[in-house]
This record gives structure tokens, sequence and C-alpha cells, in this order.
């Protein structure tokens, strides 16, 4: 009879089919406790998911833009004298903010003031909160400006066309570079194109606005400096204070 091995690499075969057995128990165990289990029936009477309110942005952008709806009816129907006179400063003014509420150098300076001016005890807690959601929400206020500037400037090219023979080519083509540029970039601004392409956005978005900008004020510099009657430029002309 052979004496029975010490190696590492024998078996024992008795203990592997006790651990056969044993494995098998517990796999039909968990059988039988998965065939018991019952699928928990939802209940019809639970209350549908209320929709969220509507974000600080999208409240700030339904407010800027009202303003200057109200303020383009009431110059377009002579009832704001110097909306209807001065359209341009109007889309210079949207311009303006919507480029500030997102050059980082203006952001720090209003959250720095923001920071020392409110950041006391003393100031109620609610006024705080109120002011923080509308410095983070700045994004409404960039999106309405930029529709509204382009508005304007629509206004302001009409105005000017309407009044063709005491205008210059030159006011003409600057409004009408402008308008192109501006609607440019609000293209560019639209999820599909700012997502899958988002280096060209940045890019058209950045240069355009300051581009549009610094025409915007060449255009006015140029209506209020032209003599119809003369046809010439006068840069000294009072007009321009």
């Amino acid at each position: 009879m052979s004496q029975t091995s010490s190696h590492f690499c024998d078996l024992d075969l008795e203990d592997h089919h006790d651990d056969d057995r044993k494995v098998e128990v517990v796999v039909e165990g968990s059988k039988e406790d998965l065939e018991k289990q019952k699928p928990v029936p939802i209940s019809s009477n639970s209350k549908p998911e209320q929709p969220l309110p509507p974000k600080a942005a999208h409240r700030l952008f339904t407010v800027c833009l009202a303003l200057n709806v109200i303020g383009l009816v009431l110059g377009a129907t002579g009832h704001f004298p110097y909306a209807r006179h001065k359209a341009a400063l109007f889309a210079i003014g949207n311009i303006l903010a919507l480029i500030l509420c997102r050059t980082e150098a203006f952001l720090r300076v209003v959250f720095w003031l923001a920071v020392k001016l409110l950041g006391r005890s003393w100031v109620p807690i609610p006024f705080r909160t109120a002011t923080t959601s509308f410095l983070q929400c700045l994004g409404g206020i960039h999106s309405s400006c930029s529709v509204s500037s382009v508005a304007w400037l629509v206004y302001a090219l009409v105005l000017t066309l309407k009044d063709r023979e005491n205008t210059s080519p030159e006011i003409i083509g600057v409004a009408s570079t402008i308008l192109a540029l501006l609607r440019l970039s609000c293209l560019a601004a639209f999820p599909l194109v700012c997502h899958l392409h988002h280096n060209v956005f940045e890019r058209i978005h950045r240069f355009v606005g300051w581009t549009a900008l610094g025409l915007n004020w060449a255009f006015v510099i140029l209506t209020f400096s032209y003599q119809p009657e003369s046809k010439i430029y006068n840069v000294r002309s009072s007009r321009l204070v």
C-alpha cells in the first residue's frame, strides 16, 4: 500500500466534494430566496414630480429684455424721443453691459465690493443671498443685452435708411457691418455650435464683441458729426457732447 503523500500538490478529494455540496446548498438556497421575492407594486396615487422653478438667469433675461422692448416700443411710437434720436447709444450700452458681464477683471472688482460691503454681520441674510444669486446669474443679462443690442441697432439702421438723403454711405456701411457682426456672434452662441466647436465660439464671441463695440462708437461719432448741408464731417461739432 502506498503511503499518503504530503506534497502540496496532492488534492483531498473528500474535502473537495464536501465543498461542492456546500456550494450547491448555498446556491439552491439563494434561488429559493429569489423566487420568494415579489415585485413591489408602484402606488398609482403617488404625486408626479413638480417642475423646477425658473432659474434666476432666466428671470434676469426676461426682465432686461422686457425693459429694452418697452424702451424700443416707446421710442418707435414717439413717446420716448431720446431713444428715437439716439438709438445707437442704447445699442452701445447693451454691448458694453454684455461685455462687462463676461469680463473677468470687472467681475473680480464687483465680487470684491460685494464681499466688502455686504459681508457684515448686520446685513440681513436674505439680502446677501439674493445678491449672491444675482451675481452668479449674470449670464441672463449677457444674453438679454446681446439680443437687445441687435434690436436697437436694427432700429437705428432703419431710421438711418429712412433719412438716406441726410446720411453718408460710410454711416450706412458701418451700421451694416456692426449688425452683421452681432448676428454672427449670436449664431455662434447657439448650443450646437458652442458645444461642438467651443474654440471657434470663443474666438468669434470675444473678438466680434469688442470689434462691434468699437464700430458702434465710430457709428455714433460719424452720425453726430456729419453735416448733411455741406456733406462733410465736423468732429468738433457741439452735437457730440
